[in-house]
């Protein structure tokens, strides 16, 4: 998609969340990032097998959170 676009992407949501004062949850596809088995054929896209990682993922990072 170009680095513009990457860029202007992964800049988005830091400065969303700093802007509203808000928690930013780190990026969720990031443990499945170089496994080709949990991506779609796009390999943008996690598949199911993916799907109950992400919420494991997902899961303890709110568990971490509400205990701050």
């Amino acid at each position: 998609m170009g680095r513009r676009y990457t860029t202007l992407f992964s800049d988005l949501y830091p400065k969303l969340a700093k802007e509203t004062k808000v928690a930013l949850m780190p990026f969720f596809i990031e443990p499945l990032a170089g496994d080709a088995s949990l991506m779609q054929k796009d390999q943008i896209h996690p598949n199911e097998k993916a799907q109950p990682i992400i919420a494991e993922f997902v899961v303890e990072y709110f568990k971490q959170y509400l205990t701050r």
